[in-house]
């Protein structure tokens, strides 16, 4: 079995974010874990909304249908979505030296 390149981005987002947390147990930072645990939270909460949604239900994500998905799948596809968000959030904010990114 091949891996797509969304399927392949969202393993290394969410292996990269997990490394993160670790690292953030061990310092004790804890405002930094609770961000990218709601980061989690609200990609697992959407993609499990959009599994729902009956104009959404038919959409494809690695060939499969959000309808077809069993819940882990959409679980770790939540996973990987959020992870992502959260990766690609810190590359701006790494980048812009303005810190027009910061909330």
């Amino acid at each position: 079995m091949e891996l797509d390149i969304l399927t392949s981005v969202g393993l290394v987002a969410l292996m990269v974010k997990f490394t993160s947390v670790a690292k953030f147990v061990e310092e004790k930072e804890w405002k930094k874990l609770r961000v990218q645990v709601y980061a989690w939270v609200i990609g697992v909460l959407g993609i499990l909304l959009a599994s729902q949604v009956q104009g959404l239900q038919d959409q494809l994500i690695s060939n499969v249908a959000l309808r077809d998905m069993s819940f882990w799948t959409l679980l770790y596809v939540g996973l990987g979505i959020g992870s992502t968000g959260s990766l690609v959030a810190d590359t701006l904010r790494a980048v812009d030296n303005k810190s027009s990114t910061s909330v």
